[in-house]
């Protein structure tokens, strides 16, 4: 008998403990699972990537900005338009939002004697870029890091500074990359970068400078992988600035891989007439093979528009035949603009590339070669122009400096 009542404490016990199993502990891990396999994307994607011979950090707090961008400052869907895949946001001028951005009024204080207001709109005139007195000009200035990074930067204050530096020009770079929070990784992102975008363009425009819009082409190689979707951007951008001088177009970035030029020029006359038919004489950069590096396969086979510019990438310790290259592309009468440089470690020695730098530069002044340095940001990195540590985002002094930023802000204000 008290076997029997034993047995039958254990078994109400033991199926109090199945309903409970199956009430709070099953339920319990489903939702771990849900929350799991809610948030892989970004655990995944959460790692680092060996580009261009160099390790580059990819940020961490992508879920940060993501949840950013939902909480407010984000452009609305509108449904897609022209020849444009469905998924796509067309966005117009009467919906666009502009989070933080500066008035487009320009104060007597703001203009600057080297920039928009004294240039007015850029003409390419043989191979040199000139003014609206058809004078040869000269932009220079720094480029940004990724947007969806380093936004910050790009605040009329940090502008300023580097105008009262000697800058007249930045350029905004935004990723196109279908992964680490690039403008087509999804529609969050691609609102977040394409708000980042015109952040930039009103803060330059605001500080009388001239901008240079970036679509970022890098992890993706070939510009045709999204070409409709560039369309549809510059579309919409041009048709945003079609009045505005201060603004230039880059298409494409960086084409790399075994990309050749016949690619990125059928992708060039795809995307140029999407700004033309809004600004029919904005400049517009177009990136060349071999991450912008090749322009030989350029001079055979040039874009037959008028207002073209082709780029020209340098790292120091890299490309050392810059000037055999550039000469040749000057004398075949292909205009370019060094939309990209920077200063890196010497991969024997260690040291900094100040020599060739140096040398890079006082031939981009000599040719009067427009240039942007990469990148005006805080990054653990060679050539980024602020140090690691120094949390400001203007008015930076000598002791903010990294080297590479110690000497690009020297060749600003020569």
């Amino acid at each position: 008998m008290h076997w029997k009542k034993r047995v039958h404490g254990q078994r109400k016990r033991v199926s109090s403990q199945r309903i409970w199993v199956f009430m709070v502990v099953v339920p319990g891990m489903l939702l771990v699972a849900m929350i799991f396999m809610r948030l892989s994307p970004f655990i995944f994607e959460n790692h680092r990537y060996r580009l261009a011979n160099e390790d580059v950090a990819i940020n961490e707090d992508a879920d940060i900005v993501r949840e950013e961008a939902e909480l407010g400052g984000v452009v609305q869907d509108q449904g897609s338009v022209g020849v444009a895949p469905s998924h796509l946001v067309d966005m117009h001028d009467e919906s666009i939002e502009i989070p933080y951005a500066h008035a487009n009024a320009m104060e007597p204080e703001m203009v600057c004697s080297d920039g928009v207001q004294h240039h007015g709109a850029l003409r390419v005139v043989g191979t040199q870029l000139t003014d609206v007195h058809g004078k040869p000009v000269q932009l220079r200035g720094f480029s940004s890091h990724g947007l969806q990074w380093y936004p910050t930067y790009m605040n009329s204050r940090a502008l300023l500074t580097t105008r009262d530096y000697g800058a007249n020009m930045v350029r905004a770079a935004m990723y196109a990359d279908s992964i680490h929070g690039g403008y087509n990784q999804d529609t969050v992102f691609m609102n977040w970068n394409r708000n980042m975008m015109y952040m930039t363009i009103e803060n330059a425009l605001s500080s009388d400078m001239y901008v240079i819009a970036d679509w970022h082409l890098l992890m993706d190689k070939t510009p045709l992988t999204y070409m409709q979707e560039a369309s549809l951007f510059f579309d919409n951008l041009s048709k945003h600035y079609a009045d505005e001088p201060g603004v230039l177009y880059e298409i494409c970035n960086e084409p790399n891989g075994d990309v050749p030029w016949k690619d990125i020029k059928t992708y060039a006359e795809q995307v140029i007439p999407m700004i033309r038919n809004n600004n029919p004489d904005a400049i517009i950069i177009v990136g060349t093979p071999q991450y912008s590096m090749d322009l030989f396969s350029v001079i055979d086979d040039p874009l037959e528009f008028e207002n073209i510019l082709y780029s020209y990438h340098f790292y120091t310790g890299y490309n050392t035949a810059f000037q055999e290259i550039l000469d040749l592309a000057l004398e075949a009468g292909l205009p370019v603009f060094v939309t990209e440089w920077g200063i890196k470690r010497d991969r024997d020695s260690g040291e900094l590339g100040l020599d060739e730098a140096s040398a890079f530069h006082n031939f981009l002044e000599k040719r009067n070669i427009s240039w942007a340095n990469w990148s005006l940001s805080n990054k653990e990195e060679d050539h980024a122009a602020i140090r690691s540590d120094v949390q400001k985002l203007s008015g930076w002094v000598e002791d903010d400096l990294t080297e590479s930023g110690k000497f690009v802000f020297d060749a600003l204000s020569r």
